[in-house]
């Protein structure tokens, strides 16, 4: 019998549920492949109309919500119990209404992921301004007289730059 003269197979309500969970658990595990999903879950010739409608079920609800769940567990897995702390406490903050409690989990969540500023350090830092003074316009005869001081200031620059360099 030839491919043409095959029937489709029909599929319940249930069935389709459960075909659309493993579309999504498929696009979770490669989504550079979405396009060859339908023709894993429908294979044959006979069924090539439904696989290209199964492409169609990545913008489904179900299948979204199942790529986010699937998404979610990979990527917790891939924290460290400090990242995984840290997730839940935004999460926390997220969903609280109240906007003292709210600032209270942000806060949480800076001092657990170091954004927050270690108390007592010390930063002693020194700015120098090290620039060349050029004029914005000069005479031809000051520009011999100039050149000279502008190749003085550049070796002082240049000799103070390697005396600040740390070790």
């Amino acid at each position: 019998m030839s491919w043409a003269h095959e029937k489709p197979t029909v599929f319940s309500d249930e069935d389709e549920l459960q075909l659309k969970l493993e579309f999504a658990r498929l696009c979770a595990e490669d989504p550079a492949n979405i396009a060859m999903h339908g023709y894993t879950l429908f294979p044959g010739q006979h069924n090539y109309g439904r696989a290209m409608a199964a492409q169609a079920w990545l913008s489904d609800p179900i299948v979204q919500r199942e790529i986010a769940r699937l998404r979610e567990n990979e990527v917790e897995d891939l924290l460290d119990e400090r990242a995984r702390f840290a997730k839940r406490v935004m999460d926390d903050g997220l969903s609280c209404n109240d906007l003292k409690v709210r600032l209270g989990y942000y806060e949480l969540f800076a001092k657990v992921m170091d954004y927050l500023p270690k108390q007592g350090a010390n930063v002693n830092v020194n700015l120098t301004q090290n620039v060349i003074e050029v004029p914005t316009r000069a005479r031809e005869d000051e520009l011999p007289m100039l050149e000279g001081e502008w190749a003085e200031q550049q070796r002082r620059l240049i000799a103070d730059a390697r005396s600040n360099r740390p070790n």
